[in-house]
């Protein structure tokens, strides 16, 4: 295939950081490894060690400067595409420069209630985020809703990693052909079994090596209070069954919940998260992965978006999963044995599954939740996807209206 050179402008600061920057960085280089030229914008590290392929390089302020510096950038190099993560309406910098250059642009949408803004504003504190973006959350909602419009008309194509997503863009006005659905996906030579020892990865980590543990690691939120009561109930009836709980978030409320459970560090350990690339070994000294995602919470009450990468990564890993009853997750992973299913918001249903889970930790069709991986939900299956896209919408204008 021909080299093609496109801009990629995400929230990306270093190779391989934790939460959505790691996902990004898995996406820039999975489109490098599909002989794409890739010039990736934001608050980079320049310096560090990126793969080749890949072009780091940092726009050095916010909106509006940021939209003249990628301007003068894209005059340059001439990229034949864009693509761009949907966040804060008046940062999105690639679509203005490209909607002005009459150039193609994909924009990616996930994980963010994108039509929520009266809620989004009322989240955001000056003691959270840099001045610039405090002071542009005091907008009037109506007039983000607007800019979110008159982008959505504009954009060639959307790419959502969950249908959820593309329900919530179908409620906005976006038309179905408009977008594409591609999940998250796994590295799956490093989140191989065959590379990790579980008793050293549980020295590692300082957790007890004999006991079975139980692994959550993601965001905490509002089903984690659910689980957590679980939690109480499963030490109850097993003591022996040791939690482990990680997150970059907030750790307050989880804090002041495990006190009022009287779950202390004998059952249970609350850390902070890890680097991605420590998640393959943190995985393996797991026998049971939990991912309780949110189903009906205030922000998130349109539809269920979630990509579920948590879940496939732990399949990669051969690991036991526990998740949601959402409507997407029973029919990506149905017939996967790995995978168990609990009530949301059930604390029965979560006792109930860890239980049997932790009964059925020596299950011989592990290997099959790793199949699964292997065969399409890898991030080379993400990067050949895009590229069709970017064939796809290349030749032409960046409207679509």
């Amino acid at each position: 295939m021909d080299l093609l050179a496109i801009a990629y402008v995400v929230h990306v600061k270093t190779p391989g950081h934790f939460g959505g920057e790691a996902r990004s960085y898995q996406v820039a280089l999975a489109l490098a490894q599909n002989s794409l030229q890739v010039d990736l914008y934001g608050a980079v590290d320049v310096a560090g060690d990126w793969p080749r392929g890949v072009n780091p390089v940092r726009l050095q302020g916010p909106f509006p400067l940021g939209i003249f510096q990628l301007w003068h950038r894209f005059r340059q190099q001439r990229p034949v595409i864009s693509i761009e993560r949907y966040q804060f309406p008046l940062f999105n910098v690639a679509f203005w420069t490209q909607y002005w250059r009459r150039q193609p642009i994909l924009m990616e949408v996930h994980g963010f209630p994108i039509d929520e803004f009266q809620l989004m504003q009322k989240d955001i504190s000056i003691n959270k985020v840099d001045k610039i973006t405090w002071l542009m959350s005091k907008i009037p909602t109506s007039l983000l809703e607007r800019v979110q419009a008159f982008i959505f008309r504009r954009v060639t194509h959307f790419i959502v990693t969950s249908y959820g997503t593309k329900a919530i863009l179908g409620q906005l006005g976006v038309p179905a052909s408009k977008v594409t659905v591609i999940y998250n996906s796994v590295d799956a030579d490093k989140f191989n079994p065959a590379l990790y020892d579980k008793e050293t990865a549980r020295r590692a980590f300082n957790v007890p090596v004999g006991r079975p543990i139980v692994l959550y690691a993601g965001s905490f939120h509002e089903e984690l209070l659910t689980v957590l009561q679980a939690v109480k109930n499963v030490v109850t009836q097993n003591k022996e069954i040791f939690f482990i709980f990680v997150s970059s978030g907030d750790t307050t409320l989880v804090n002041n919940r495990l006190k009022e459970l009287g779950l202390t560090e004998e059952n249970i350990l609350l850390r902070e998260a890890v680097d991605h690339h420590e998640m393959p070994k943190l995985l393996a000294t797991a026998n049971v992965i939990l991912a309780p995602y949110t189903l009906n919470s205030e922000r998130f009450k349109k539809a269920f978006h979630y990509s579920p990468l948590k879940v496939m990564e732990a399949l990669a890993m051969g690991k036991k999963v526990i998740t949601v009853n959402a409507d997407e997750l029973l029919t990506v992973f149905d017939g996967v044995s790995n995978v168990e299913f609990a009530q949301a918001g059930s604390v029965v249903s979560w006792g109930e599954e860890i239980l049997l889970a932790i009964d059925c930790q020596d299950d011989k069709d592990l290997g099959e939740g790793r199949a699964f991986i292997l065969d399409g939900y890898q991030w080379a299956d993400v990067g050949r996807k895009y590229r069709q896209l970017i064939e796809k919408f290349m030749v032409g204008g960046a409207t679509d209206e």
